[in-house]
C-alpha cells in the first residue's frame, strides 16, 4: 500500500469490501481469502506471491501472469498442490470454484 500510496480505506473501496476487513488483515487478526488476495495484487498491479511476502523479485502483476507457459503453469500448480494438506487442498479448489464461476459470469 505503501508503494501506491494507499491507506486501509482505499483498498477497501477497490475491492467494495468493509474496511475493518482490510484492517483486521493489516494487522495479522485474520487473512485475506485468495480470491481477495488476487484481486488486490491485480488491482496494485504486483505479483501475487510478492503481495504475500514469498521471496520472489518485485513484478507487476501482468510479468507475474506472463512470465510462464500453460504447461509450466500446470507443473508448478501440481507441485505445489501436492505440498498442500488435505485442508488446503479444499480450500484451494473451493478457490478455483469460485474463480471459474466469476469467470462464467463475466462471460
Amino acid at each position: 500500500m505503501e508503494m501506491k500510496n494507499l491507506k486501509p480505506v482505499d483498498i477497501a473501496r477497490i475491492l467494495k469490501i468493509n474496511r475493518s476487513s482490510v484492517s483486521l488483515w493489516i494487522k495479522g487478526k485474520t487473512n485475506a481469502r485468495q480470491d481477495k488476495i488476487f484481486a488486490i495484487a491485480e488491482k496494485l498491479n504486483v505479483s501475487p506471491s510478492w503481495l504475500l511476502g514469498a521471496d520472489v523479485p518485485f513484478q507487476t502483476f501482468q510479468e507475474s501472469m506472463n512470465n510462464v507457459s500453460s504447461d509450466q503453469l500446470k507443473d508448478r500448480l501440481n507441485e505445489k498442490f501436492d505440498q498442500l494438506t488435505e485442508d488446503n487442498k479444499r480450500l484451494v479448489l473451493g478457490y478455483i470454484d469460485g474463480i471459474i464461476s466469476s469467470q462464467k459470469s463475466k462471460n
